[in-house]
């Protein structure tokens, strides 16, 4: 998987990654609406590319970080890419968002219902 391939041969500290800005906006506020409807820390404000970006993606990384995620970005406000882990791990975008339904409590029938198709950002 390429994401992975990039995390593997990218591996950044601590501080450089708080330094990261986020992913894509689309991806961003992809992630936004779920954090939201699984009532996780998330942003009410409008993303805009260049207005309220980088403030949305600090709020957005740490709803990811109240059901285990770690979310890290290449810092391209328009085609960036958010890139996941579970435990120091990396994992897809999909496989962040079934850990982050099941930490809240979603049964596996309920997560084959969602509709994936819906949800903003590339997979």
């Amino acid at each position: 998987m390429k994401d992975e391939k990039i995390l593997n041969e990218e591996q950044l500290s601590d501080e450089e990654l708080e330094q990261v800005s986020g992913g894509g906006a689309r991806q961003v506020c992809g992630d936004n609406d779920l954090l939201k409807m699984l009532g996780c820390n998330h942003w009410d404000g409008t993303f805009g590319i260049n207005v309220h970006y980088p403030d949305g993606v600090e709020i957005v990384r740490h709803g990811w970080s109240q059901v285990g995620i770690r979310m890290v970005a290449d810092g391209d406000a328009i085609f960036g890419s958010s890139y996941y882990s579970l435990n120091g791990s990396p994992i897809s975008r999909k496989a962040a968002f079934v850990h982050a339904m099941k930490q809240k409590g979603w049964s596996d029938s309920q997560i084959e219902s969602f509709d994936w198709k819906g949800v903003k950002g590339a997979w």
